[in-house]
């Protein structure tokens, strides 16, 4: 019988278990393909966005299988994420809901957390910096740097992650999903749930 874990090594894991999560979830908006579709309706996929689903609680609406193939997952994700008369009706990007600060300064805010906490992203020509993925990718980074963190920069990392939640993704996460609910794509609905539950909980110290 293993021993119990001790307090340090009970945060290690939690916050490897968060930046999992942020990361899965970040995977869920990845731009449609074959294989993107052939990921999302893998019983692997499923079943670990269930079990997220459980431990975030009633925030997140029960699973639903994507379109059944991936030409038509394509079709549906661009129709709710990517393109519209004069927008998509639900934008993946903080800049379109916040209507209080000016775009630039919104991306910039962005950018200066990830310099801070010497992020460099993985894709950062594909989407600006205020994009749902990049955001999501940020989060993960915290949580991995909070893995090793003591003392003063532990501290700055952990104000740094409640800040950049209650700031940014919490600022826009909502209203995007008021707006998914209004679509007839239920696996939109669960994808963006599922992001702005895990938001709610990075916010917590």
């Amino acid at each position: 019988m293993s021993a119990p874990a001790s307090g340090r090594e009970a945060t290690v894991a939690h916050c490897e278990g968060m930046a999992t999560a942020f990361l899965f979830v970040h995977d869920l908006f990845r731009f449609p393909s074959a294989a993107q579709w052939e990921w999302l309706a893998s019983p692997a996929t499923s079943a670990f966005a269930a079990e997220l689903g459980r431990r975030l609680g009633r925030r997140v609406p029960p699973g639903s299988r994507p379109s059944e193939n991936a030409e038509l997952y394509e079709q549906e994700f661009i129709a709710v994420f990517e393109a519209g008369v004069p927008h998509a009706p639900v934008p993946l990007i903080e800049s379109h809901y916040n209507k209080r600060d000016p775009v630039p300064r919104i991306l910039h805010e962005n950018i200066l957390f990830h310099r801070v906490f010497g992020l460099t992203l993985k894709d950062s020509a594909a989407e600006t910096s205020d994009h749902l993925r990049h955001q999501l990718e940020f989060v993960a980074h915290l949580y991995r740097l909070q893995m090793t963190a003591s003392g003063e920069a532990l501290d700055a990392i952990v104000r740094g992650r409640t800040e950049f939640a209650e700031r940014h993704l919490l600022s826009w996460l909502p209203a995007a999903l008021e707006k998914v609910r209004a679509t007839p794509f239920r696996w939109a609905e669960r994808h963006v749930a599922l992001a702005a539950a895990l938001a709610e909980s990075a916010r917590a110290l």
